[in-house]
């Protein structure tokens, strides 16, 4: 049977078969494409860039045909500056050429924080608030005063003041400030001694002057 005398015969099952055949060849189509995206047969492992400084590390990424982005800094004063502290994915891994790897790097300086007004509160919430911050090595130091437990301010290590707003590294040591009450006055035993002696000397004198009237009596 001719295709012309087919299609005319049988109309319907002609255009369904075309239609499958379209969708096969559209269906192969996308898959040939997704495999040339994808890169199923290419793959690099994953070079190792921590401690590397940054530059080091773009050279290398970009010998594998990889990209790269930073997502995050960290102070680690034991590292050096600007070298890779963190990866996504991890040295290793295999992943497809082109893929953004995730960087964190050290800083080059502690980051910093603002102190904020502290006074009047408790000790324990302006610990926890500096804490908070990012403030880390925060101590106490207990102070004379009327309000027992309330922050009085905060100043630095060498005991100079530190105004609110001041701006200084995570790092910086503070030291809270919190009113512990009077301290209690020492006893003066002199003054106890005083007392008693005169206190004595007026019993006596009240004592004898008793006796003398008591004989002008008789």
């Amino acid at each position: 049977m001719q295709l012309k005398n087919f299609h005319h015969k049988y109309p319907v099952l002609f255009h369904l078969i075309l239609m499958t055949l379209a969708s096969g060849l559209i269906l192969m189509g996308i898959l040939f494409g997704l495999d040339i995206y994808t890169r199923h047969d290419s793959s690099i492992v994953m070079p190792e860039l921590r401690g590397k400084d940054l530059k080091e590390a773009e050279r290398l990424l970009s010998s594998h045909n990889l990209r790269y982005e930073l997502v995050d800094s960290v102070y680690d004063k034991s590292l050096a500056p600007g070298v890779v502290v963190e990866m996504v994915p991890q040295s290793g891994n295999t992943v497809k050429p082109g893929r953004i790897i995730f960087l964190s790097i050290n800083a080059r300086s502690a980051r910093k924080g603002i102190v904020p007004d502290l006074k009047d509160m408790s000790g324990r919430q302006a610990l926890a608030i500096l804490k908070g911050l990012g403030f880390e090595q925060v101590t106490e130091r207990y102070i004379s005063g009327d309000f027992v437990n309330l922050t009085d301010g905060v100043e630095l290590a060498d005991g100079r003041n530190v105004l609110a707003g001041t701006r200084l590294p995570i790092t910086t040591p503070l030291v809270l400030r919190v009113i512990n009450g009077y301290a209690p006055l020492p006893a003066d035993s002199s003054l106890i001694d005083e007392s008693i002696t005169y206190g004595s000397s007026q019993d006596s004198a009240s004592g004898k002057a008793e006796e003398e009237n008591s004989e002008s009596w008789w």
